[in-house]
Parts: C-alpha cells; sequence; structure tokens
C-alpha cells in the first residue's frame, strides 16, 4: 500500500506540478534521482520517502516532483528523459539526490540531499527550511516599495537565508541590482555580493581552463584576482591554493606547493576550507614521498 501511495503522489511532469502547487497555494519538494543506481537515493526513498507519516504531512505544504535519472530507460519516457535533462542543467544538478524546495513558479529557495534519522528527522529539517522563503518574500515584498540604498538593503535581508550557491544562481537578477544600487559601498553589499560573484566565477575558470590544461592561465588569473581582492579572505585562499595546483600539474613542484598550501592555511585557519586544506596538504605530502621513493628506486635500477 506504501509503494503506491508514494507513486500515486510523486509527479514527473514539471510543468503540470507548478499548475498544481499554484492551484493549491503549496511549495514544490523536487527530487532529482537516480532510482535505479543511486545508493542514497535509494535509502532516501526508503527511509524517508515511503514513510507512511512523510506522506501524510508533507502533501499539506508540498507538490511532490520526482525528476528521476534512471539506468533502466523504460522507467521514463522520452518526454520525461529529455525534460529531467533540460532541468538538470537549468538547475545546476552535480550530484544525486539533490532536494530542491521551490515556490510555485519553480524557484527554488532552499537545497538539501539525503539526512539520517528518517521521516522523524526529515520532516523538521523541511520545516527548518521553508523559513527562507518567508524570510524571501517578507523582505521581497518590502522592497517593491523601498528604493537606493533601503531597497539593495531589503533584497540582500531577503536572500540572507540561502545558501550563497543557490542565491547566486538562481537570484542573479536581485544580486545585480543590489551591486548597482550600492554601487558605492555605502552599505557595504557592493564588496560583499562582488566578491561572492567572483568566487562562482573562480571556480568556473578554474574547472574551464583547467580542463584545457592550460595552467600558465589558470596561475594567470589566480594572480589577478589577488591584486583584485586581496581583502576577501575567501578569494585570497582558494586562488593561492589554486596556484599551488599549477606548481604540481604543471612542474611537479612539490616543495613549492606546500610553501603555497601552507600560505593559504595561514588566510583563514579555521575556515571550512582552510580546514579541508589540512588534509589536502597531507595528500600532497604522500604523494611527493611516493614520488622521491620512485626516482629513488629508478637510481639504484639506473647504476
Amino acid at each position: 500500500a506504501t509503494a503506491l501511495a508514494q507513486e500515486a503522489e510523486w509527479m514527473q511532469n514539471f510543468n503540470d506540478a507548478k499548475a498544481k502547487a499554484k492551484a493549491e497555494g503549496k511549495d514544490l519538494l523536487v527530487d532529482f534521482t537516480g532510482s535505479d543506481w543511486c545508493i542514497w537515493c535509494k535509502r532516501l526513498d526508503k527511509e524517508v520517502f515511503a514513510e507512511k507519516d512523510f506522506q501524510t504531512e508533507i502533501v499539506k505544504h508540498y507538490v511532490l516532483v520526482k525528476l528521476d535519472f534512471p539506468r533502466d530507460e523504460k522507467l521514463v519516457t522520452p518526454e520525461i528523459k529529455a525534460q529531467n535533462e533540460a532541468l538538470q542543467t537549468e538547475y545546476g544538478i552535480e550530484g544525486f539526490p539533490t532536494i530542491f524546495l521551490m515556490d510555485a513558479g519553480g524557484r527554488p529557495y532552499a537545497q538539501t540531499g539525503y539526512q539520517e534519522g528518517g521521516a522523524a528527522k526529515y520532516l523538521p529539517h523541511v520545516a527548518d527550511l521553508q523559513k527562507a522563503k518567508a524570510t524571501r518574500d517578507e523582505n521581497f515584498t518590502k522592497a517593491k516599495d523601498a528604493k537606493g540604498l533601503d531597497r539593495a538593503k531589503l533584497l540582500a535581508a531577503g536572500i540572507d537565508g540561502m545558501t550563497e550557491d543557490l542565491a547566486l544562481k538562481h537570484y542573479k537578477a536581485e544580486v545585480d541590482e543590489i551591486l548597482k544600487l550600492d554601487e558605492k559601498n555605502e552599505a557595504g553589499l557592493q564588496a560583499k555580493f562582488a566578491a561572492k560573484l567572483a568566487m562562482v566565477e573562480l571556480e568556473k575558470q578554474f574547472n574551464e581552463l583547467a580542463q584545457q590544461g592550460d595552467w600558465d592561465g589558470v596561475d594567470k588569473y589566480m594572480a589577478d584576482l589577488l591584486t583584485k581582492y586581496k581583502d576577501s579572505k575567501p578569494i585570497v585562499q582558494k586562488a593561492t591554493f589554486y596556484r599551488a595546483v599549477v606548481l604540481i600539474e604543471s612542474k611537479q613542484d612539490f616543495d613549492g606547493a606546500l610553501k603555497l598550501i601552507d600560505e593559504a592555511m595561514k588566510v583563514d585557519a579555521d575556515g571550512e576550507f582552510g580546514k579541508r586544506l589540512v588534509q589536502i596538504r597531507a595528500n600532497v605530502e604522500r604523494i611527493k614521498k611516493q614520488q622521491e621513493e620512485e626516482k629513488g628506486g629508478e637510481k639504484k635500477d639506473g647504476e
């Protein structure tokens, strides 16, 4: 009975789901999943979505949408497959499961994935995430009648409850307007959002140039950023780290890279990326040692 109840409630057609949400005054809970191969998707289905408590409670506030990317192509029609692939690109989905909470227009305000603890924990988790929408709507509504810096501050407050990634991807129009309204950085918003946008661009440029193997390009780009955003800790830390990657990839210069990683760590040792750098540094040390041992072995063979 559970499977039937579950099947009856998840929609596959995104436009139909949006129309239903609008008609019923609800939001959308959208599950990007690989239903027949992704382990965490299967666990989420079994531990949370198939639970009776979840199903009876969640439909009070949400229309459920399953956007599936199965190995077995018979599980989705060609039309749905095409729709899902277009939505994967539009929403920038990089891994499964990705769960979005969206308004009836399809604009996301929160993102999550698998969480332990079954329906009992997932329902309050979703309720907590929904607060971001209340914050957004309250501030955006006030912003309608506001002008200048007041409007900029209200738009920024509306985005504040969301993750950075989400805000910059799906609220670009608002971010651009904030930058324009606070052109002289009188409210500190220009600096805050310009640095965030630069961070998104930094990752994009690094990935593109690294894929082409253009390490000189990466180095030049990071050097420019270090000059331009010398007061932004996240950018200085990430750009310094990527210059270390350049030394390893282009010259196998592990000593130089370790120096730069140390520099990057000092920028913000207690931040999330600062802590990750500790592990990254250990990995680089290990690879360096392996290389030295291999070279030592080759010397012996060649003597």
